[in-house]
């Protein structure tokens, strides 16, 4: 009976089910192409980072970096040194406006493509783009939390100048935080687009989606962040690297990290729809 909670142990086996049939989508091409205003999103503000000198982007790229990293981030190779942390900020904000529309129309194409239906990328878009506002409005609290557990954490440990110890404590405190947000939410795509929940209908629904299927959330999540550890600690060298004299490599660092990213954020939407319509949908005569 779906409407029992499954316990930990069945969540854990059902896990590895999704991801067995998740991981080996992301080599469908076709199942890719609503994934592409993300993708391009994200390099074009890759580009407009290392560019920012170019005189197509400097008028506005140059105050606006000395705002964010401060006066010297323009003279080379600066930039370089502070290149994760600027891409991650505009990764923000596309990821809290793009990101929602994207995953709305994954939701579609994964429900198609798994039954067997065929995928139509362009049809999806559109069904999503309908309904963007309720979309990014359901995904906002999300954005908004990881917004303060990433900057806000990072922002409070550099004012107060706490320890190394303390640092390393609260970021891992931070993650896990994080872990359990982004597994929260990570239904609500599906129940918006698929169940045609409004965004105060979907959150409504999340305790009972944590209670049914939340150790697969969570496992879900946990092992994203895991996989995304390697490139994160590349990316924190970018000092070390910039020292060494191969700043440029930088570049290939972020947009590595931005591309894993993407994958991890591929398979994650598609076991969502697997855990959906197997532990999640309501049956027939309830919905």
């Amino acid at each position: 009976d779906r409407g029992l909670a499954v316990n930990a142990l069945e969540q854990g086996v059902f896990t590895a089910s999704c991801l067995r049939h998740a991981v080996p989508a992301a080599f469908r091409r076709r199942w890719w192409a609503v994934w592409w205003p993300l993708a391009l999103a994200q390099a074009a503000w890759l580009a407009a980072l290392v560019c920012f000198a170019h005189p197509l982007v400097a008028g506005a790229m140059v105050p606006m970096l000395a705002a964010l990293a401060g006066p010297d981030v323009v003279h080379y190779p600066n930039v370089f040194r502070v290149l994760p942390g600027l891409h991650a900020r505009g990764a923000f904000a596309i990821f809290a406006l793009v990101g929602p529309v994207v995953s709305g129309a994954a939701a579609i194409v994964f429900d198609e493509g798994f039954s067997g239906r065929g995928v139509a990328a362009g049809r999806a878009l559109g069904a999503a783009l309908r309904r963007a506002p309720a979309l990014i409005a359901a995904q906002a609290p999300l954005q908004l939390v990881l917004i303060a557990l990433t900057f806000g954490t990072a922002g409070w440990l550099e004012a107060r100048g706490s320890s190394g110890l303390v640092v390393r404590l609260l970021t891992f405190a931070s993650l896990g935080a994080s872990v359990v947000v982004q597994a929260a939410f990570l239904y609500v795509p599906a129940f918006v687009m698929l169940g045609g929940c409004r965004p105060h209908e979907a959150w409504r629904e999340m305790p009972r989606a944590f209670g049914r299927a939340g150790a697969v959330a969570l496992l879900l999540v946990g092992l994203a962040a895991v996989v995304g550890l390697p490139i994160q600690a590349a990316a924190s060298m970018a000092d070390r690297i910039v020292e060494r004299g191969r700043p440029e490599l930088m570049v290939a660092v972020v947009a590595a990290q931005a591309a894993l990213g993407l994958v991890v954020s591929f398979v994650l939407a598609g076991a969502a729809v697997l855990a959906y319509r197997s532990l999640l949908e309501p049956p027939e005569d309830e919905a």
